[in-house]
């Protein structure tokens, strides 16, 4: 997000594609490996069973016939290139499916863009292709080389290092559709590389060191992968001014990423299921971690009047996990401009007690928060945040039906003029008896809270005076309860908000 010093257009920038001629065509190597070539599932594939069931049709091949090994040892890069060259510019009428058997399939590079020690090596793209699966049987890890040193190069100008050395992407997704990666492991090995320490008071900026990227691709399905260990995101989507179109994630596991989770920079229609974000920032190793380290960061970096296709939105998360990321667990922005439309539901999100205060920011039209777990730890859920972009009249945060533990603030919305939602919700205070800040604090910006249970212990507040604040102009039917028996608890809730509109324990007062 722009306040917490994300990439620019950098980290998106696309590359020339391999040229053909740098590819040994397929059938030199498959005739001489009539075993690879003709093997079927062999041990345990499931979900090459399923993709033939769903396509009957296809056309299947093992990875092994354009010559890897999956032994762990050897440096599989030009095989990779093979299959990538092999699907590239091709519209399949029957499907196109290529499995990988169980083993560990090491790619032992670095790309090195410019620069006198500028190296050959490409992202093994895929690229203008429609109508294929890339399948990993159980067991297939995609390991790719970090033990090196990543220096800085240039600033551009910018607040930052940037280097031209990155992290070899095996799957780079490039005006591709009508596909699907699933069923690999994938790991960036970043905890075993080094990072040159920035100088001049500067920032770090990462290159394209990313476990999966997509770019202007349609009706696609990414599913069953564990991505980590990466310099830069596990996956960004969307990674140019065409936007993504139809993107879906099942079942997948990004983490200990140094930048980001997963990045959303420019697409539409995408859905998010039972997947986790976990530990971003943390390496495991002397590389460093930098802003935002967000598990998810819905981070456009154009709207449709910078040149855009469509506006960043219509982005659903369903069952998933947000948890232990050194920044945000989830952020998205742009009050208008950039975002619209993101919905997350039936989910968890976890805050790092003592970590970042913003556990959760969601400053979107039409951005909801429901009937999900979060724990915001000591940070709360910002429903709404300045930034230099858009109009933060535009922004109308629902929260609903959700439980909001916390030892912190829980909800923080103040000085700012948007429209915030908080209803029926169930507040659940972890607070120590010391904790001197208000729980919830509302004071500007949510027009209704109504429906909302919020128990006051003594065992968390003792015996505070002033312990919340709610002012809204909509606060009605409402819980409030505690179960001190002398003295009073005092809730600020404005002038408007009337005791008998809502259920008010004895020992709470209610007022301006």
């Amino acid at each position: 997000m722009r306040g917490f010093q994300r990439l620019a257009a950098a980290a998106v920038v696309t590359l020339p594609l391999v040229a053909a001629t740098e590819i040994v065509p397929v059938t030199a190597w498959a005739a001489g490996s009539s075993a690879a070539a003709s093997e079927t599932s062999g041990g345990d594939c499931p979900l090459l069973e399923l993709e033939r069931q769903r396509y009957p049709e296809a056309t299947v091949r093992s990875a092994l016939a354009y010559g890897l090994k999956g032994d762990g040892v050897t440096d599989e890069y030009t095989a990779f290139q093979r299959i990538a060259a092999d699907i590239s510019n091709r519209k399949f009428d029957r499907r196109m499916i290529v499995y990988f058997p169980a083993g560990t399939y090491y790619i032992n590079r670095f790309v090195r863009e410019s620069g006198a020690d500028a190296n050959k090596n490409k992202h093994i793209r895929y690229a203008d292709a429609s109508n294929f699966s890339l399948i990993g049987c159980t067991g297939a890890v995609i390991s790719v080389k970090g033990d090196f040193h990543m220096p800085n190069d240039t600033t551009l100008n910018t607040p930052w290092w940037y280097s031209h050395t990155q992290q070899l992407n095996p799957f780079m997704m490039e005006r591709s559709s009508n596909f699907r990666v699933s069923g690999f492991e994938v790991n960036g090995n970043v905890d075993k590389m080094t990072r040159q320490a920035p100088a001049g008071g500067k920032g770090i900026a990462e290159s394209d060191s990313f476990g999966m990227l997509t770019s202007a691709a349609r009706n696609y399905e990414v599913s069953h992968m564990k991505i980590h260990h990466f310099a830069s995101d596990g996956i960004l989507v969307g990674a140019s001014h065409t936007a993504d179109d139809g993107g879906r994630f099942h079942d997948i596991e990004v983490y200990n990423n140094a930048r980001q989770g997963v990045s959303v920079i420019q697409a539409i229609n995408l859905k998010f299921t039972h997947s986790i974000f976990r530990d971003t920032g943390f390496t495991d190793g002397a590389y460093p971690s930098h802003a935002p380290s967000a598990g998810v960061d819905v981070e456009p970096n154009w709207a449709p009047d910078t040149g855009a296709s469509a506006r960043t939105g219509n982005i659903v998360f369903e069952n998933c996990r947000f948890a232990n990321n050194r920044g945000s667990q989830f952020v998205t922005g742009g009050n208008g401009h950039t975002v619209e439309n993101i919905r997350i539901s039936n989910s968890e999100i976890i805050g790092r007690p003592g970590g970042f205060e913003f556990v959760v920011i969601m400053s979107v039209p039409e951005g909801i928060i429901e009937n999900s777990y979060i724990d915001t730890a000591t940070g709360g859920i910002y429903p709404f945040f300045r930034e230099e972009v858009g109009s933060i009249q535009r922004v109308n945060t629902v929260l609903r039906g959700n439980t909001i533990v916390s030892s912190g603030a829980g909800i923080v919305a103040a000085d700012l003029d948007a429209k915030v939602v908080v209803e029926n919700n169930t507040f659940v205070s972890k607070h120590d008896p010391g904790f001197e800040s208000f729980f919830p604090h509302i004071t500007r910006g949510v027009v209704r809270f109504a429906g909302n249970k919020v128990n006051y212990d003594t065992r968390n507040f003792g015996k505070r005076s002033m312990i919340s604040l709610i002012r809204v102009p909509d606060f009605r039917n409402n819980t409030l309860t505690t179960n001190r028996r002398d003295g009073h608890y005092y809730v600020g809730v404005g002038t408007g908000p009337r005791r008998a509109d809502n259920s008010i324990s004895d020992h709470i007062q209610i007022g301006p």
